[in-house]
């Protein structure tokens, strides 16, 4: 019986070495856990789908998420499109966010659970201005603009408070037809990315200077990726 663990212990030992090195993302927050895909390395091939629970920064690769780093990558983003962001008004009507000033949207349900700042969320909002927010309790409501009266951050705000910016700025894309606010899911379990666009937004001071970016959230490896292809200046 003794041999008979060990051998067993060896061989889910492996089978998580190979996958790391193999399937397309590694890694694990906090809350998160790393589907092994024992079948697409050809181990048995019994349909059996195993999962290690990662708690912490226990291991290197998967660190929590309480602190982060950042590194700046090339632009390299995922097409600029998606089903339009929409926001509720006072009277029970719907309308694009790409067609509001200062507004937050709708709740829009995650395709998976993301883990930020040591919290796991399944939910989050999207801001006019070029936020991500999981206070969900803000949907549909008004959306503060960035100022230059602020106290260095962290700062006590609602619309800063529990966010992912790329950029925050005062956008007004209502003052031009062109503008779009979008999300899309991008992959398959268990490598799937949540993309939120901003596409040619105008400043809403300068209205002839327009902004692009996009935020992306990764499944499992809880990474957050800002491009930003144009932060004109006003």
């Amino acid at each position: 019986m003794k041999n008979l663990f060990v051998f067993l212990s060896f061989v889910l030992l492996l089978n998580f070495k190979v996958n790391a090195q193999n399937i397309a993302c590694t890694g694990g927050g906090a809350n998160g856990s790393i589907q092994i895909l024992g079948d697409d390395i050809n181990l048995c091939n019994d349909g059996v789908h195993l999962y290690l629970n990662v708690i912490g920064g226990g291991a290197p690769g998967y660190a929590g998420t309480d602190t982060y780093s950042v590194v700046q990558n090339a632009y390299n983003p995922e097409p600029y499109n998606g089903a339009n962001i929409v926001y509720t008004d006072n009277f029970g009507a719907q309308g694009l966010l790409a067609d509001e000033d200062d507004q937050w949207s709708e709740v829009i349900p995650l395709p998976f659970n993301f883990c930020f700042f040591g919290q796991q969320y399944s939910k989050c909002i999207i801001g006019s201005n070029g936020q991500l927010n999981f206070d969900t309790l803000l949907a549909s409501t008004y959306c503060g603009w960035a100022t230059t009266i602020w106290s260095p951050l962290p700062v006590a705000s609602p619309f800063v408070n529990n966010s992912i910016f790329a950029a925050f700025q005062d956008i007004n894309p209502a003052s031009s037809s062109n503008s779009n606010i979008t999300y899309d899911i991008v992959g398959v379990a268990p490598c799937r990315k949540f993309v939120v666009s901003w596409q040619t937004c105008p400043l809403f001071s300068c209205t002839g200077l327009l902004t692009t970016q996009q935020i992306i959230l990764y499944e499992n490896t809880n990474e957050i990726e800002c491009n930003i292809q144009n932060k004109p200046l006003c």
